[in-house]
């Protein structure tokens, strides 16, 4: 069989950096309101990709958590060499992540009351998401009898279960569930190295060898 294709990992740092800066973008709607405000305005992104029902939301929590434990942040511990990199892609692309994570962990979905009031009520971009759900589990078939009018079908059981499913923040839930020391041990090196990093910046016997991280 031929070689695999020696594939360019920094594109692919470049491509990964430009898909999380969008993605971010879609999530900064409370940015433009008021702090009192905040947790009253619902972004439907923000209850996108914090559902279980969201495609790939576990991938995406658990590449999160792999881009963030796995930066270098010592320069494989050789003097200066961690200036060489010093505001590249990589730094980048973990600061980013680091900004996504934390975003979609501190979301606050709507209660059900709330979401039930908002749904019925017409909000557009939340019934696009609702409506998705709906028709990706099934839950909203076509009408044959009256598909020319637009009728539907409507299994009321996942209805119910997936406006429970929209009051609840995926990410949250499996930061909590995380357990067992082959899952913790990546987490906590991974964190410390970030730590040891302000410490060992402060410490070096060699002016500016060891580059401190900027999203400490």
């Amino acid at each position: 069989m031929p070689a695999a294709v020696n594939h360019n990992v920094f594109q692919y740092d470049r491509n990964r950096i430009d898909l999380l800066r969008l993605v971010i973008t879609v999530l900064s709607q409370p940015l433009f309101y008021a702090p009192d405000e905040y947790l009253l305005v619902l972004n439907p992104f923000s209850t996108y990709f914090s559902n279980k029902r969201s495609k790939n939301c576990k991938n995406l929590f658990v590449s999160l958590i792999n881009v963030i434990v796995s930066y270098d942040v010592s320069g494989y511990g050789v003097p200066y060499l961690s200036a060489i990199d010093q505001g590249g892609e990589q730094e980048v692309l973990v600061t980013l992540a680091i900004h996504l994570l934390l975003i979609l962990i501190e979301y606050k979905p709507p209660s059900g009351d709330n979401l039930d009031f908002l749904i019925r009520g017409g909000h557009i971009s939340l019934n696009k998401v609702f409506r998705y759900f709906m028709v990706q589990s099934g839950a909203m078939k076509p009408n044959p009898v009256g598909a020319g009018q637009g009728q539907f079908d409507v299994n009321q059981q996942l209805q119910d279960q997936i406006i429970e499913d929209l009051t609840s923040n995926e990410f949250f839930r499996l930061l909590r569930v995380i357990h067992g020391r082959m899952n913790l041990d990546p987490l906590y090196e991974g964190f410390s190295k970030y730590f040891q990093n302000i410490i060992d910046t402060n410490a070096t016997y060699l002016p500016q060898s060891l580059n401190i991280i900027p999203f400490y």
